[in-house]
């Protein structure tokens, strides 16, 4: 029996792209996709993209630009861009995807046995879950259920042991994203986790 243990660590990985993938409680495996933190002036040339998690894989898609009318007005609004003036304020960042070197590598396919979460904040999802999100195949994605095995209060910190309803084989392919949102909320600072996969 070979295992994959996937902990908190791989969130290192996440530093170059402004810890995107983190903030929206998600771990790329075998991803070729960077993101690239861009800033959005008040005067910029073309509306805001609000890009969510679920269309940054689409680049062709994100790279278009949909541009403001022109306005010569001194005062014209965030609607209007003035060619005559600067780009003023930033008042918000847009997050672009780009393709880049390969990383997160990993086996062909999987299942889950455990997950094993450790935090100084209590948490506890009633129905956890993970979803599994593909690039190439959207339609393919996969729900796997777990149920709260045990609760522990170290001395330190909360344990929680998560198991899977069922073994669901979960294909590798290129740019899968675990979208653990549900079970292992990544914004919280403290939280150390280990997923257990058995490799088949």
């Amino acid at each position: 029996m070979v295992l994959l243990l996937i902990d908190d660590s791989i969130l290192d990985n996440d530093i170059i792209n402004d810890n995107f993938f983190t903030n929206n409680n998600i771990i790329p495996l075998n991803t070729d996709i960077g993101i690239i933190k861009v800033p959005y002036y008040y005067n910029s040339k073309h509306y805001y993209r609000d890009l969510s998690i679920y269309n940054q894989i689409k680049y062709e898609d994100t790279m278009e630009t949909k541009l403001k009318p022109v306005n010569y007005a001194k005062y014209a609004s965030i609607s209007f861009y003035n060619p005559n003036v600067s780009n003023g304020d930033i008042i918000s960042h847009e997050y672009i995807p780009t393709k880049m070197r390969k990383y997160n590598i990993a086996p062909e396919s999987i299942i889950i046995k455990r997950i094993v979460v450790w935090t100084n904040t209590t948490y506890l999802s009633a129905t956890p879950f993970m979803n599994i999100l593909y690039n190439d195949f959207p339609l393919n994605s996969l729900k796997i259920n777990f149920i709260t095995f045990s609760a522990y209060n170290r001395q330190y910190f909360k344990e929680y042991i998560l198991l899977p309803k069922k073994d669901i084989k979960i294909p590798i392919k290129d740019n899968t994203f675990l979208d653990v949102a549900n079970i292992i909320p990544l914004k919280i600072k403290d939280i150390k986790f280990v997923i257990e996969c058995l490799i088949i």
